[in-house]
């Protein structure tokens, strides 16, 4: 009688496992590469989200007035603060940076900046201003650092 060699059934479970085992690793390790580079990606797309929302937003809003109702005040608790005027003499609009949110207000300017008051536009970090007429120059920066910058020529085109 002749014998042969016959694998038992056990040691094809305990292979057919380990491969089973290896390809669920490597799975694993692909999904947590990949999440990784994706929350990435989706962090700097909404910055760069960000910094032209605010931008563009504080742009459309000086397009169309004069330089003589574009104003930069100082102030203690918010910095710089851009006063736009407007037809009616009784209303301004402010846009300023106050706990962590570029931010709008349109009020009486005698009356006190109530910084919490605006509606938030952007989250962001900074929002530095400068105005020598005709430029008013912008800066603003993410939570995540990133910053741009923009010249505007305030009242038209040069």
């Amino acid at each position: 009688m002749r014998k042969s060699f016959i694998p038992s059934r056990r040691s094809d479970m305990v292979l057919v496992l380990l491969l089973l085992c290896v390809f669920s690793m490597i799975c694993l390790l692909l999904v947590t590469v990949s999440s990784g580079l994706y929350q990435h990606t989706a962090q700097a797309a909404a910055d760069d989200d960000a910094l032209r929302t605010g931008l563009l937003y504080v742009a459309n809003k000086t397009r169309h007035v004069s330089p003589g109702e574009v104003y930069v005040l100082d102030d203690p608790r918010a910095g710089a603060v851009l006063m736009l005027g407007s037809q009616e003499p009784a209303y301004k609009t402010l846009i300023y940076y106050h706990d962590g949110a570029l931010r709008e207000l349109y009020q009486d300017p005698l009356q006190p900046l109530q910084l919490d008051a605006g509606a938030s536009i952007v989250a962001a970090a900074g929002f530095e201003l400068q105005y020598s007429p005709p430029l008013l120059t912008l800066r603003l920066t993410t939570q995540s650092g990133e910053s741009a910058s923009l010249m505007l020529h305030v009242g038209g085109t040069p």
